[in-house]
């Protein structure tokens, strides 16, 4: 598909043009692929960054035990490691903002929240959070390098452009 749609562009081009015209024209489309991809990638990084919990608390068990009798609007949810760790992750409404808090998921803990009949989901790593597992993880620097190598390539263009018409400015 490729390659037709390369020999299809080639038979559209017109003929006799300099090749000075040709050269500058081949630029453009190489720099607005360059900023489309460092837009998607900055969409992509502000996305993780929301999304990466960064301001979590650390609740004990008597806290846990505090919560679940006073606040009739938390939400509780297990998140199941693949180390077979288990933490529960509470979600509170507060002051119009969510906060959100993680603690131990022991076995007191789990056995209130049964008795008062609250639900509590169960998310196990790797099927229902952290998919992508530790590549996953390195979004962000990826992220950071394709922003980074597009500023240098954008630029060095603008730098490049500023220069010819200086030079045509100059000789003219």
């Amino acid at each position: 598909l490729a390659a037709w749609v390369w020999q299809r562009r080639r038979k559209i081009q017109p003929q006799g043009t300099r090749v000075e015209e040709m050269a500058a024209t081949g630029k453009k489309p190489f720099t607005l692929w360059v900023a489309l991809a460092m837009i998607g990638t900055g969409i992509l990084l502000v996305a993780l960054l929301l999304d990466s919990n960064w301001n979590i608390g650390r609740l004990s068990t008597a806290d846990i035990q505090r919560i679940v009798g006073e606040q009739k609007d938390a939400k509780f949810h297990i998140l199941q490691y693949q180390n077979g760790l288990k933490e529960l992750w509470i979600t509170l409404p507060k002051d119009g903002r969510l906060s959100k808090f993680i603690a131990p998921a022991d076995d007191s803990t789990l056995s209130l929240l049964a008795e008062k009949g609250i639900a509590c989901p169960r998310y196990v790593q790797g099927r229902d959070f952290e998919i992508f597992g530790w590549p996953g993880r390195l979004l962000v620097l990826l992220c950071v390098f394709i922003l980074a190598v597009g500023t240098v390539i954008l630029r060095k263009r603008l730098r490049r452009r500023e220069r010819k018409s200086f030079v045509r400015a100059a000789g003219v």
